[in-house]
């Protein structure tokens, strides 16, 4: 509970912060300029994708072992650190080769930015260098459900990112010094994750020259399928990027990146409960606690859809007056983007407690790569309905259906494997998660046709919705044995109430 109380005070700073980052970005920037750096930075992303794979094992591994009775952390930590030492530099090689290729040959990029475009692109680099050494320390961390100290880091880099985006506008390049700004948070965020580290689990990072060949085998095993999950997920993703500006060109790239942020920030409002559920979900099926595992996954996965539910209607129904509010300059077709990608992610979040299991197990190779080569689809869908319709909005309905069709191809996947019960897993939550999610977008429609359309009327509906929707979601939401526990909750607070009112009651 403390965990996912930390995680919401992060959540909510961060979120805040990074809405209010964007915005100045946006300002500071200016829409070519804004959509350069996406442009360069999925050039980044399209030949670094292994790390997120690389981070994805070691978390796994690392929490595995820290939940195994005779665990040795330290050994699993230097095998990835070394690893990862080799790995950086094939990477560094990969991306000043291919990546500027890119840049010269295939990318929409002004003429008169090219040269900015460069410097960023070096810096970007630079900046994934430091991030992907991270990796084993953040695990670490992690690992050991230090919550506080993960949240107050990441409070702290966003507090920083949005100094920089304000910071840019006194400088000429402003371009140059925003990616170079970003690159010095990356360093200092590095630091303060090495010495707490050092401080905290010296035993556990305490670095030798050595790999543990068994234990390498079987996280290369594990890497080598998270990593081709990678190459698809990027070649798909990193693709709608492309065929955004090949289409319509940098314009459109800033609206799908505006989008992209606020889709990263409605995720981390349901997300914090399976980031402090995961751990527990991996240590439980270390130790064979298949009962109190499978409940984990359980409740993770209606939990994380009741929050995300909180802001989703909300959001979608008063999204225009959000977005004036938020960018006051609006790019043509931002609202439409944005309402449609609430949706994506929703349904991101309904398999996050899904995913961990997933991972925990073991049993990826299905989960991911027959879900992620599916999913390269999307590209020629969103070609031929731009050419057909030659709507910019076509863009994004091809995205989020793809969304849709994905979550379902990996509920099929994880019941086939028996990681997940069709039953109790996912029939009898998604048809909760469904009632409450009707009741949920019929009360902010009522609310709507009656409350005014500005500011005032989307606090009024956030507040009003609230107080409506989480009755229903513990009379619809909860089993009866949760209910159980909500009202043992409930009478133990009322006691302790009425001790504090009655000084004399245990006297």
């Amino acid at each position: 509970m403390r965990n996912t109380l930390y995680l919401y005070g992060r959540m909510l700073v961060t979120m805040l912060l990074n809405l209010l980052t964007t915005r100045l970005v946006l300002q500071n920037l200016g829409v070519r300029d804004m959509g350069t750096y996406a442009v360069v930075g999925s050039v980044i992303s399209s030949v670094t994708f292994l790390g997120g794979s690389i981070g994805e094992a070691v978390q796994r591994f690392i929490t595995y072992e820290l939940g195994k009775k005779d665990g040795n952390v330290n050994t699993v930590f230097n095998s990835c650190l070394n690893v990862i030492f080799l790995i950086i530099f094939l990477f560094v090689i990969l991306l000043e080769t291919v990546g500027i290729w890119l840049l010269d040959t295939k990318l929409n990029i002004p003429a008169d930015s090219i040269s900015t475009a460069y410097w960023a692109f070096h810096f970007c680099v630079i900046t994934f260098i430091v991030d992907t050494f991270c990796i084993p320390y953040d695990s670490i961390i992690v690992a050991h459900e230090k919550m506080n100290v993960f949240a107050g880091v990441t409070i702290l880099k966003v507090v920083l990112t949005c100094i920089v985006a304000f910071s840019i506008l006194y400088f000429d390049n402003r371009l140059l010094a925003y990616s170079l700004g970003l690159m010095a948070i990356s360093i200092f965020i590095r630091v303060l994750y090495q010495i707490y580290c050092r401080t905290k689990f010296p035993s556990e990072i305490k670095y030798q020259l050595s790999i543990d060949k068994d234990i390498i085998k079987e996280i290369a095993r594990y890497f080598g399928v998270t990593s081709f999950g990678s190459v698809l997920y990027v070649s798909s993703h990193q693709g709608i990027v492309w065929v955004i500006n090949i289409l319509v060109g940098v314009s459109l790239n800033t609206v799908f990146n505006i989008a992209n942020q606020l889709k990263n920030a409605m995720l981390s409002f349901s997300m914090n409960i399976n980031r402090a559920i995961s751990p527990q979900i991996t240590k439980t099926y270390a130790n064979g606690m298949m009962h109190e595992h499978k409940n984990l996954v359980n409740v993770g996965m209606r939990l994380n859809a009741f929050m995300m539910l909180l802001i989703l209607f909300p959001f979608i129904f008063y999204a225009d007056t959000f977005m004036q509010l938020w960018l006051k300059d609006v790019p043509e077709y931002t609202v439409f983007f944005v309402q449609l990608i609430a949706f994506s992610a929703f349904f991101d979040c309904l398999m996050q407690s899904i995913g961990s299991a997933v991972f925990a197990t073991g049993r990826i190779k299905a989960f991911l790569l027959v879900t992620r080569s599916f999913y390269l689809l999307v590209l020629p869908l969103m070609y031929f309905t731009y050419k057909y319709t030659l709507s910019p909005k076509s863009l994004i309905c091809s995205v989020v259906l793809m969304d849709l069709l994905a979550m379902f191809i990996q509920m099929i996947i994880v019941v086939k494997q028996k990681i997940v019960d069709l039953r109790d897993g996912i029939v009898i939550p998604m048809m909760r998660i469904g009632c409450v999610s009707i009741l949920s977008a019929i009360i902010c429609a009522s609310l709507r046709a009656f409350l005014p359309h500005d500011v005032i009327g989307l606090i009024l509906l956030c507040l009003h919705h609230t107080i409506t929707i989480l009755p229903f979601m513990v009379i619809i939401g909860a089993t009866s044995g949760e209910k159980a526990k909500i009202k043992q909750k409930m009478k133990s607070f009322h006691w302790i109430a009425q001790s504090n009112e009655n000084p004399f009651h245990n006297k």
